[in-house]
């Protein structure tokens, strides 16, 4: 939860840097692309440690496994239309930023609360 709330802080300033160091459209579709690349590897990450998890013999693999099982078919599109909407989100913040470099001091803590909300929703 910690690191979720941290990386929602730190996401208006990454952008705020990329909207003055690249420009508004051009930052935009590098903002947007790296959120998604980012996204697509830490899915990536999970799966491998899932993988191992799911192969550990004993009983922490017993637990993983029938987690597993009573999981199953949980992952919906829902989690991909997420990281897609928040890819966009990403991109217009850094328009709105190279637009209006003023408005970071409203997005830090507005990304941290929405960031929150998504959490405790989803949970």
């Amino acid at each position: 939860m910690t690191a979720a709330l941290a990386s929602a802080a730190l996401t208006p300033p990454a952008a705020l840097a990329v909207a003055l160091l690249a420009g508004s459209w051009t930052g935009a579709l590098v903002a947007g692309a790296t959120w998604l690349a980012a996204g697509a590897g830490a899915a990536l990450a999970r799966a491998r440690t899932w993988r191992a998890v799911l192969l550990t013999p004993g009983e922490a693999g017993e637990n993983a496994r029938a987690r597993a099982v009573a999981e199953r078919g949980a992952d919906s599109p829902g989690e991909l239309r997420r990281w897609l909407v928040q890819g966009l989100l990403v991109a217009a913040a850094v328009v709105l930023l190279a637009a209006v470099p003023a408005t970071v001091v409203v997005l830090v803590p507005l990304a941290v609360v929405l960031a929150a909300r998504t959490a405790t929703v989803t949970r």
